[in-house]
């Protein structure tokens, strides 16, 4: 998980990581990446997705700009695909080159940019690490929390990550039409379940948008006397979700359905989040046991 989530955070840097190699060239080397970089056709739409560029597009690529055996040499340690070419380190691209002239040295630096600009059109960036799904009135101040503490640490860890990665409404949202929007361009959704997270449409959209994307759940369970969710209650109240929605938060059906969601649907993903081991979450422990509990859902980001 821990390297996973490392080669994440290089989709926002690696278009300056590979600027120190770059400079090696020579002028008249970097005259030609330069060329071949802003021949990359800008009609890969961001709609597309990095997976959908797969082994048979990157070979093709390549060959057509005399680069195949950038593609042999990437085949040769396993990173045969756009997506898996694009989380390549420095030290990985130095290695495939097995000679250091500059023929072989530019060769390798054009499809390294190459690639991270496809890639980068393709993905639409994800712009977000990991959004925070909660309840307003039950978890406002811990969701707060949660975000400087996980930034805290992450930012030790990866100094070039910038706040704005970790996504709060009240921080960055300008307005709530474009809040499951923000979802799809997330990595990894964090749910912060408290006893009336299940009862609000809009946690629940959160979900539904985040399950249909097949983004990484990360559910986190408040521990709280007054607002502690309770997994045996909210699974009987997940066997009849309409009966119980629209006895604590009438309307709640209605907004769900307006978005084209069945009910149906929602049972299915409570169920798919409930069948994830929460991580406890006790802003009254000691320090360092609340420390202990952050790093835990750090190892489950992606």
């Amino acid at each position: 998980m821990q390297r996973a989530l490392e080669l994440s955070l290089l989709l926002s840097t690696s278009l300056c990581n590979c600027d120190d190699s770059y400079h090696m060239a020579s002028a008249a080397d970097r005259d030609g990446i330069t060329q071949e970089i802003e021949a990359v056709p800008a009609s890969e739409g961001k709609k597309n997705k990095v997976e959908s560029i797969g082994p048979e597009q990157l070979q093709q690529d390549l060959t057509s700009m005399n680069l195949s055996e950038v593609y042999e040499a990437l085949v040769e340690v396993g990173f045969n695909d756009y997506e898996k070419a694009l989380h390549l380190d420095d030290e990985i691209w130095q290695s495939l080159k097995d000679d250091n002239s500059h023929i072989k040295l530019t060769k390798f630096l054009i499809a390294k940019k190459f690639i991270t600009k496809k890639c980068v059109q393709a993905s639409s960036c994800i712009e977000i690490l990991l959004f925070l799904s909660h309840y307003k009135e039950e978890a406002a101040g811990e969701a707060r929390q949660m975000k400087d503490k996980l930034f805290e640490k992450l930012k030790q860890k990866h100094p070039s990550i910038t706040k704005d990665r970790l996504f709060l409404d009240s921080d960055n949202l300008p307005r709530l039409s474009v809040l499951l929007e923000r979802v799809k361009k997330t990595q990894n959704v964090i749910f912060i379940l408290t006893k009336g997270f299940f009862s609000r449409p809009w946690c629940l959209l959160e979900l539904l948008v985040a399950t249909n994307e097949g983004k990484n759940l990360v559910p986190v369970k408040l521990v709280s006397v007054q607002r502690g969710f309770d997994f045996t209650r909210q699974r009987q109240y997940t066997h009849e979700l309409s009966s119980y929605l629209d006895e604590v938060n009438p309307g709640a059906v209605q907004s769900v359905q307006e978005q084209g969601f069945e009910i149906a649907q929602v049972q299915d993903a409570i169920r798919m989040l409930m069948d994830i081991i929460a991580v406890e979450l006790n802003f009254s422990n000691p320090e360092h046991v609340l420390d202990a509990q952050f790093d835990v859902i750090i190892s489950k980001l992606i």
